[in-house]
């Protein structure tokens, strides 16, 4: 019956979702939270708290004749819900939603830096510190070889990287004979010239 209706209702769904166990207040509550779109209930007689197990809420974007379907209200642009004649604001309802786990995962963070002085930014009239590293430091070349079945070689080769190394990686081919015989001689030639050689495991 849902398809049913999804289908003859075709690019008029703009959202949908099943009710939640708290039923049809828990749901409405929680769709308008996501966009924080508001929505007044023009349905009174409507059970606002059984769970409804297998019924779905669908915001359609204009009126669908279909009989199968409960009218609950409309959504508004204004960031409230009204039931029942009763308004609640919907970033109140975020906030006390938000608060019994907000000590353990905070959603904001209060930062305890202030402005950092850019020494740098010494002005046009004076020369710019020229900061260079009084040692300098060889960086070693790191061959990796890949074969059939080895995995890692990726991070391992970041990893070499970002430790300063120029890496160097072949795969060893092995679909024809010749494959191999080049294979082998591009590993010799890539060991030659390696300070390191890091062999991938296999999985």
């Amino acid at each position: 019956e849902f398809r049913r209706v999804l289908f003859r209702s075709n690019k008029k769904v703009l959202a949908v979702s099943v009710v939640k166990p708290g039923g049809i207040s828990e749901t409405i509550t929680k769709m308008c939270m996501g966009n924080k779109i508001g929505f007044e209930f023009t349905n009174n007689d409507i059970e606002l708290f059984s769970p409804m197990y297998g019924s779905f809420i669908i915001e359609l974007k204009e009126e669908v004749n279909e009989p199968k379907l409960v009218n609950l209200g409309n959504t508004t642009s204004q960031k409230q819900i009204v039931v029942k004649g009763n308004t609640l604001d919907l970033e109140e309802l975020i906030e006390i939603w938000k608060a019994p786990l907000e000590k353990v995962f905070p959603t904001k963070a209060e930062s305890a830096f202030t402005e950092i002085e850019n020494v740098l930014d010494v002005g046009a009239s004076i020369a710019r510190p020229n900061i260079v590293a009084h040692t300098k430091f060889a960086k070693p070349r790191v061959y990796i070889p890949t074969f059939p079945g080895t995995n890692c070689e990726y991070d391992s080769a970041k990893a070499f990287e970002d430790a300063g190394g120029i890496i160097s990686s072949t795969v060893f081919k092995n679909l024809k004979p010749e494959n191999i015989e080049e294979s082998i001689e591009k590993i010799a030639e890539e060991i030659k010239k390696a300070q390191i050689i890091m062999i991938p495991r296999r999985i």
